[in-house]
């Protein structure tokens, strides 16, 4: 009776062996789970804040913009806007005169020089001479 007792002395430490590797890798497989979720989520919350840190630019970039409209529209509002407005266009008050002031501009020989259309035999002679003078 006392070899039977050995006997399944032995095989209860194997169970409990083994019991112990499958509990020790299910416990790693869960911290190794946890960690790369972790992980994961983290990479995600820094992609999500790099987002909400550009839609807050935009957001301050559009209220700049509405602001300066708003400004500009308080501004076409006013009576002497519109006045200046219409006057640029041309139109005067009646017993008024319009003077205009004409400046003589004169063409540039280069200016000149990019209207007239080149042959292609005078463009090949500036070619070559513009190669003799390197």
């Amino acid at each position: 009776m006392v070899a039977i007792f050995k006997k399944t002395k032995k095989r209860a430490s194997w169970q409990t062996v083994l019991m112990s590797a499958v509990l020790g890798v299910l416990s790693l497989s869960l911290i190794a789970f946890l960690g790369i979720s972790n992980w994961k989520i983290s990479e995600k919350r820094k992609t999500l804040k790099e987002d909400i840190d550009r839609a807050k630019a935009q957001v301050a970039i559009l209220q700049e913009r509405k602001d300066s409209l708003a400004a500009g529209l308080n501004e076409s509002e006013k009576a002497d806007f519109q006045e200046e407005r219409i006057r640029e266009q041309g139109y005067k008050k009646p017993g008024e005169e319009v003077i205009a002031v004409l400046q003589d501009k004169k063409p540039e020989k280069e200016e000149i020089r990019q209207v007239v259309k080149k042959s292609f035999w005078l463009d090949l002679w500036e070619k070559i001479k513009d190669f003799g003078n390197l």
